[in-house]
């Protein structure tokens, strides 16, 4: 039953068999009851419903995994100049440029309290811009996380990018794309004079694409990313915008990397529907890491314990992967050690389960021992 009570009503005005009692509608003989009254007017706006969202902690959907930069598994907090590196699981430093850039997971608390941030910092300057050069922090989205959001179609939603930042003063750029690099937005980041080198935090509004494709599957739906250096091929002056291009950052884009010693830290990512982000929640580790498990697995000290009668038999032992993965991943060993074989290969890969088989070569025993990763990362 649904009760539309007077919005000022009279001291003891009694409405259905509640009666008003200066404070609150109370029920005649009864406990007195709170009451909730809807009109027009009273319709909350997008910023009182991400604040009424956050009292009672109702959160909502973060597409980004791992925004709290927690999960390292591949490289933990080593810093390298690596293109195509991982700092953290999910985030990718990529470049194309003359100087050299470390990027690591790096252990400082974030305004949200998060114990970690993606860092650069740059070793060797690279003064100029060219027209093709890039260094960029990119994170990619698979399209079945994302379909819900409607890319490409007349439904297309409105999403709201929140990102923590601390950088010399400047003006960074922040790109949306498909994968087919087709499309994209491409937004600015100013970071005043006054709030050099310290811990800001910025929302960018996105009413997504409504043509174009995008990927729905188990591929890339989505790539996100932060420009630190992009030279003019790469750049545009319309901003704001979806366009039928490659780019990624604006013609007012700073170079980053013209100062050694510069650092860039990247830490609370959040992308969420509507055009108000809630506030950065540290999502539980324990899950963030299943979520990353589905792109990347690192497993070690792994055994297998095999006997065979004859000598030079190929044996097998059966991994079930701790988070069935994106696709059937590719393999890699490290630090393998035999007794009685050699020989290690990967036999069968799929998104649940692999096969690990090594040589026997001699009757008897044999035992290996590796550490493994599987990667299906986008």
């Amino acid at each position: 039953m649904a009760f539309d009570f007077p919005a000022t009503p009279a001291l003891g005005q009694v409405f259905g068999n509640y009666i008003w009692d200066g404070e609150k509608w109370k029920l005649q003989g009864g406990q007195a009851l709170g009451a909730v009254r809807y009109d027009t007017p009273q319709i909350l706006s997008a910023g009182q419903q991400a604040q009424a969202r956050d009292n009672i902690r109702i959160a909502k959907k973060n597409y980004i995994i791992n925004g709290a930069m927690m999960i390292s598994q591949e490289n933990e907090a080593a810093a390298a100049g690596n293109n195509n590196y991982f700092p953290v699981d999910m985030f990718i430093a990529t470049f194309s440029y003359g100087g050299l850039c470390n990027a690591q997971q790096y252990p400082t608390i974030t305004p949200a309290g998060s114990p970690s941030r993606l860092r650069v910092t740059v070793i060797t300057a690279d003064t100029s811009m060219g027209a093709g050069e890039y260094y960029q922090v990119l994170h990619m989205i698979e399209g079945l996380r994302m379909v819900d959001l409607c890319c490409g179609t007349a439904a297309a939603k409105t999403v709201t990018l929140r990102f923590g930042l601390k950088a010399p003063a400047g003006t960074y750029s922040v790109a949306f794309r498909n994968y087919a690099s087709n499309r994209s937005y491409v937004a600015e980041c100013v970071i005043a004079a006054g709030e050099a080198n310290t811990d800001v935090v910025r929302t960018i509004t996105v009413p997504l694409d409504q043509t174009g494709v995008w990927n729905t599957n188990n591929t890339t739906g989505l790539i996100i990313s932060w420009a630190l250096l992009v030279g003019s091929t790469y750049q545009t002056a319309t901003l704001n915008t979806w366009t039928a291009s490659n780019l990624s950052a604006s013609t007012n884009q700073s170079n980053f990397m013209s100062t050694v010693g510069n650092v860039f830290e990247l830490f609370d990512v959040s992308l969420t529907e509507g055009s108000v982000a809630p506030p950065f929640q540290v999502p539980d580790y324990a899950s963030e890491l299943a979520l990353c498990e589905r792109y990347y697995q690192k497993y070690t000290e792994a055994y297998i314990v095999a006997y065979q009668s004859n000598a030079s038999a190929y044996l097998f032992g059966d991994y079930i992967l701790t988070t069935p993965m994106r696709s059937a991943p590719a393999m890699a060993f490290a630090n393998t050690t035999y007794t009685n074989g050699s020989g290690l290969v990967s036999h069968i890969v799929s998104p649940n389960r692999v096969r690990i088989a090594f040589l026997v070569t001699a009757a008897g025993m044999g035992i290996v021992k590796t550490d493994f990763t599987c990667n299906a990362r986008l």
